[in-house]
């Protein structure tokens, strides 16, 4: 296929077909239509051409058959299953039923960065300029290979005041359980005579985002009676270590466990 064949079917194109947009089905970024390409494996005398979108940032490819495209057609295309896919990912996101992440930008390297250095601080507790100095470097290495990964808008955060509101109610439930549990764990030091009944139960959660999954299992971990052992994410149900088990009902468990701490979590990051 030579460049005038191209041209000339370039200008039989519908009107505006060339400036038409897809939404990306896996990554949710915009892909412009990015030019012709006559369809691999066909002989070249009658090859039919193919108007191209990729995905700029996952490098998803569409294909339009270019001697029987309009503008329609790309809304109504019928084809493989990811091409239907891609159909319906785009209505629901103009009905607003989906949310999807953007593209990690600046903005986002420049929240992990803020989010790391002020924990190496906290962790660190001085102001020692050499200790500065390397929590500068950590936290610029950290962000660098890590904010694409980051799950939700941070600067959005930083200024809704009810997602403060959600993290500082689970602080408070955090602590309490902290002094309440070593509390706890210091009578059974001191009175070795108090029986315990060790073992590991299976605690139902309404939790399936990694992220929410991860925070409650960690900061269940981080109470000293509880420990968390594997999490079945599919099941919605995390095996924790219990070093005294007050109950086998699943529901009851889930009460003193992680209830409070669940509650919290899904007020913060939902």
């Amino acid at each position: 296929m030579s460049n005038q064949t191209a041209a000339k079917l370039l200008k039989s194109l519908p009107p505006q077909v060339q400036e038409a947009t897809i939404i990306c089905p896996l990554c949710g970024t915009v892909a412009p239509a990015s030019g012709l390409r006559a369809r691999p494996g066909d002989s070249a005398g009658g090859a039919p051409w193919q108007l191209l979108f990729t995905c700029p940032a996952c490098g998803l490819l569409t294909a339009f058959n270019a001697s029987q495209l309009s503008l329609k057609q790309i809304e109504s295309f019928h084809g493989s299953a990811w091409a239907t896919e891609l159909r319906q990912f785009q209505q629901d996101i103009r009905r607003g039923q989906l949310r999807y992440r953007r593209r990690a930008t600046r903005r986002h390297f420049v929240g992990v960065f803020l989010v790391s250095f002020l924990t190496w601080m906290v962790l660190i507790g001085n102001l020692h300029p050499a200790e500065i100095v390397w929590g500068l470097a950590i936290s610029l290495i950290i962000s660098r290979f890590t904010y694409r990964f980051l799950l939700f808008n941070f600067w959005g955060w930083m200024y809704d005041p009810y997602r403060w509101l959600q993290l500082g109610k689970l602080l408070l439930e955090f602590g309490r359980q902290i002094i309440v549990q070593n509390v706890t764990l210091a009578l059974r030091v001191f009175r070795p005579d108090l029986p315990i009944r060790p073992g590991i139960v299976a605690v139902p959660t309404k939790l399936r985002n990694d992220v929410q999954l991860t925070l409650l299992g960690s900061l269940m971990t981080l109470t000293p009676d509880t420990v968390t052992m594997d999490i079945d994410q599919q099941r919605g149900l995390i095996y924790v270590h219990w070093i005294d088990v007050k109950t086998t009902d699943p529901q009851e468990a889930r009460r003193l466990i992680s209830a409070s701490l669940e509650d919290k979590i899904i007020g913060w990051l939902d």
